[in-house]
């Protein structure tokens, strides 16, 4: 008998739900956090609405086998706050689950447990393997802070109609990607609106973490020496037979 407990981070679940799929959304049926475990160890939460996509790796959590989840709003709430000890207990009755919070609390996943209706979603990291694989014409890695990210939008000016402020709609912005050297352009064509990011000089952003080659299937990154073994060593008694030396 296994005697780990099946656990997953609260704090990630809950902030995995901002990406899931909503009741009245066109692609309802994405409606849920997907959590499976990852071959290396560790757990997988999975979100997304077809749109965009989120994956957390939960390194100390544990799955038997793949859930689907969607918790109720007491469980997003509390589970947004940090912790102390930050995990939920996942308990299975037929196909109903429920979470444990650390707090006591326990939500009901207000979906059917069927895991394996969940669509493959591995074609919208297409662009990603190409990169990590030396294909196409994916320009080099580059990071951005993410604090200058968020503010994006709060760069779009309101405006006043019938006498009152009104809120800009989501704001488009057209990205023009510099590198890791050059600023990188996000242009809004409705308020023509221009807005320049430097990126931020990250010497290990070409390193491919071992969970994600595990989720993303793909085969482990080899080592220097297996990327360079074209490269013959040379005994100096060689170089003087050679007289090269």
């Amino acid at each position: 008998m296994n005697e780990k407990v099946e656990n997953l981070n609260q704090q990630l679940v809950a902030l995995a739900t901002q990406f899931m799929a909503k009741k009245d959304d066109p692609r309802w049926y994405l409606k849920g956090v997907h959590a499976k475990p990852n071959k290396t160890g560790g757990v997988n939460i999975i979100a997304t609405n077809g749109h965009r996509l989120v994956v957390y790796f939960d390194p100390d959590g544990y799955l038997d086998e793949p859930v689907l989840i969607c918790p109720d709003s007491t469980f997003i709430r509390e589970g947004k706050k940090p912790d102390v000890f930050n995990r939920c207990l996942v308990i299975r009755e037929e196909k109903d689950i429920f979470l444990q919070m650390a707090s006591g609390y326990t939500s009901n996943s207000d979906i059917e447990n069927e895991p394996g209706h969940y669509p493959d979603v591995s074609n919208m990291f297409d662009a990603f393997i190409d990169w990590t694989e030396g294909k196409g014409s994916m320009a080099p890695a580059f990071a951005i802070d993410g604090f200058y990210l968020k503010d994006l939008e709060a760069m779009v000016p309101k405006t006043i109609e019938h006498g009152k402020v009104s809120k800009p709609g989501r704001a488009k912005f057209d990205i023009i990607p510099g590198g890791p050297e050059k600023a990188n352009t996000f242009y809004n064509r409705t308020h023509e609106i221009l807005i320049l990011i430097m990126p931020l000089r990250d010497e290990k952003r070409d390193e491919r973490p071992e969970w994600l080659t595990s989720f993303l299937g793909l085969e482990p990154e080899k080592s220097d020496d297996e990327k360079y073994n074209f490269i013959k060593h040379i005994e100096p008694e060689e170089l003087e037979e050679t007289g090269t030396g």
